[in-house]
């Protein structure tokens, strides 16, 4: 039987399908993770790595103690409160995704968009995109906290009839929603805007490398709503301290309620000066240096790429410099809000096993089990006065009767901006 006419064109088709066959068999097979011990090697013999990790390290393990610890007071929670917990938050997500970060370098091997295996550019880049993101999204939701305190302050000082009410329990909850809803959608924006260019690549590039590859980028976003917080809290810290001035002025015709509230109101905002302060002196220089180098690449992109390794590396410090960030915000918790102080008192006697109770007889007081209760405390407050002892003199310039001078440092930061 004779066969039939071979087609040049069906010829071709199926060896170029059989090669495309024999390479996605060949590349299924390829070890992502090769190479594993010589990555490891390289980062940690890179400084503003191991420095970055020491960093992270600390920033989780403080941010988680303030969550528990704020989550051991038992009394109702504040709007303000609340609005701690979330910032707390936000920073244990700024050092997951550095953890992330670390992990996706480590483990899985670099390949330029569309060249090598598919699946190994899949889980690289997938995992890149996604802790980009998760960055963006907790850095957003950072400014929108800073910018949720700068009003609750505003409304507690200037408008201290209608606090309680626009600041309830119900409101707070869902303005915290709101605000972290707004934040993931921006962090994660970069995804829906590559979502319908994908089907015109999906040959060569995965969706993930289409996500980097686009030409917008998320932190666009953050540095629009960066300029944003920094106008509203400057405008909010200004009409506090010019209304602060005038109730000290006639503050000998106030009552002593009043006089106390508005002392209570001023620790708060200085607390939260702090924080402010904190974070400008640690996010800024990162800032501005990455809207400097963008903005070099743009207009004279030779003359970057010869000093590409060194700016790489000041970038990296620069960001050690924002993890720091994370890592002050639950210092300030502990040594300014008295709330926070009795949470990592019960944290410390729920991790003792010991529960705080009160002697209904004498026979209990001069037991060993109330005995060794009594020395517990007196020993974590020993210790406690150590630590505040140690981080007190930074903020006693806050604590003195000329507060103001707290407010303008903190401004002084805002004015760069």
């Amino acid at each position: 039987m004779s066969q039939p006419p071979r087609n040049s064109t069906w010829t071709l088709l199926k060896d170029v399908a059989e090669e495309v066959e024999s390479n996605a068999s060949d590349t299924s097979s390829f070890d992502c993770t090769e190479g594993l011990h010589y990555r490891a090697s390289v980062i940690l013999s890179r400084p503003a790595s191991v420095l970055a990790i020491v960093l992270v390290i600390f920033a989780v393990l403080a941010n988680a103690l303030s969550l528990l610890a704020i989550s051991q007071v038992r009394m109702r929670l504040t709007g303000h409160l609340r609005l701690v917990l979330s910032l707390a938050s936000s920073d244990l997500l700024i050092g997951i995704s550095v953890i992330l970060f670390l992990f996706n370098k480590v483990i899985y091997q670099y390949f330029q968009p569309g060249e090598g295996p598919r699946h190994c550019r899949r889980r690289f880049w997938c995992v890149f995109v996604f802790v980009k993101a998760l960055n963006s999204t907790s850095l957003n939701m950072t400014l929108f906290n800073l910018m949720a305190m700068a009003a609750d302050h505003y409304l507690a000082i200037l408008r201290p009839l209608h606090h309680q009410s626009m600041m309830s329990k119900r409101r707070s909850k869902l303005l915290l929603i709101s605000l972290w809803t707004i934040s993931v959608v921006a962090g994660f924006s970069d995804y829906l805007y590559a979502i319908p260019k994908y089907k015109r690549v999906v040959s060569r590039f995965t969706f993930c490398e289409v996500v980097y590859l686009s030409p917008y980028n998320e932190e666009y976003l953050t540095f629009g709503i960066s300029f944003v917080a920094f106008v509203q809290m400057l405008y909010c810290y200004i009409r506090i301290c010019v209304r602060i001035k005038q109730r000290e002025k006639c503050m000998l015709v106030r009552t002593n309620g009043l006089h106390v509230q508005l002392k209570y109101n001023t620790r708060g905002l200085i607390t939260t000066l702090l924080i402010v302060g904190t974070f400008v002196l640690c996010w800024l220089p990162m800032c501005l240096f990455q809207v400097a180098l963008i903005i070099k690449v743009k207009t004279d992109y030779n003359s970057v790429v010869p000093l590409l390794a060194k700016l790489t590396t000041i970038d990296q410090y620069l960001y050690d410099l924002h993890l720091i960030n994370a890592i002050c915000d639950p210092i300030i918790y502990a040594v300014r809000m008295s709330e926070v102080k009795l949470g990592y008192r019960r944290l410390f006697w729920r991790l003792c096993r010991l529960k705080l109770r009160t002697p209904a007889n004498d026979s209990y007081a001069h037991s060993s089990r109330f005995l060794e209760h009594r020395l517990s405390v007196r020993l974590f407050n020993r210790h406690w006065q150590v630590v505040e002892s140690y981080f007190q003199p930074w903020f006693q310039v806050f604590d003195t009767s000329d507060v103001h001078l707290g407010y303008y440092i903190t401004i002084l930061f805002l004015v760069p901006v």
